[in-house]
């Protein structure tokens, strides 16, 4: 349990990501304002701040319940930290309404970010783990939380620009399903094969199901009626249920981190 706190940050520095990654389509696909996209990048550069404070502070290495690579690990905040400035620099550029350099710049964060979620991954992988496994389970994760996050973001900016076309939510909760579905298969691979049923055992194989249910099931399903409120304009009601979504995988994600520092098994 001591790996707990590691395991907030590396969540996080997930939610900030996604987020930022989800952020720099919409700008591209230039169908929402900058103010939105200045509000909602603010947001995630605060969490991707938070993670960097509490990557920095933690004694990593003593935390951890098995053996890192120290070089990796002495590495991987430099990662957090150049995309933490360059989450940044985009939300003062979407602030002075530099939509260009806004979308090149977020464009270097969310790589930076991809590349944040990689050294990761090789700093917290088992021994007996693997890199790719993990690595996928990090980035699913910071689709889904940045999917959900910015979701229930834009929902609220509709009920302040009521005449914005619902079709840039339309494609946020066709993204998170699609996003939900592809993490559901990948944990529900992992149970099929034994894996996680190997390195979970009896004792934590009731909150890998909860992780399942209610991280990936619930919110899928509430896709489906987000869906259909947005389709008829009834933006309160599908953001209301979007708050619920981001609730429930957000506890998903955290149980994740939890089972997976308690375990190992990228769930």
């Amino acid at each position: 349990m001591e790996a707990v706190p590691v395991g907030f940050a590396l969540f996080l520095l997930e939610l900030a990501v996604g987020g930022i990654l989800v952020t720099v389509a919409l700008d591209w696909d230039g169908e929402v304002s900058a103010g939105f996209l200045a509000l909602n990048s603010a947001f995630l550069a605060a969490f991707a701040a938070g993670a960097v404070w509490l990557r920095l502070v933690l004694p990593v290495e003593r935390l951890l319940p098995y053996p890192v690579d120290a070089i990796s690990v002495q590495r991987e905040p430099a990662w957090w930290v150049a995309f933490t400035v360059i989450a940044v620099v985009q939300v003062v550029l979407l602030r002075l309404q530099r939509r260009l350099p806004a979308r090149v710049v977020g464009s270097l964060a969310g790589a930076a970010g991809l590349g944040a979620l990689a050294a990761s991954a090789g700093s917290y992988r088992p021994p007996e783990g693997s890199y790719l496994l993990l690595l996928t389970s990090l980035l699913a994760g910071a689709l889904a939380l940045g999917t959900v996050w910015s979701g229930m973001m834009l929902g609220h900016w509709y009920l302040v620009t009521p005449r914005l076309a619902p079709r840039p939510l339309l494609r946020l909760t066709g993204a998170l399903a699609a996003v939900l579905v592809a993490q559901g298969l990948f944990v529900g691979g992992q149970a099929l094969s034994g894996l996680a049923a190997t390195a979970l055992g009896a004792p934590l194989s009731v909150l890998f199901w909860l992780r399942v249910g209610v991280g990936v099931l619930f919110p899928l399903a509430l896709c489906f009626l987000v869906w259909r409120t947005a389709r008829v304009r009834s933006m309160m009601s599908a953001t209301g249920l979007l708050y619920i979504a981001l609730g429930t995988v957000l506890a998903g994600e955290i149980i994740a981190k939890a089972l997976f520092f308690l375990s190992g098994a990228p769930v």
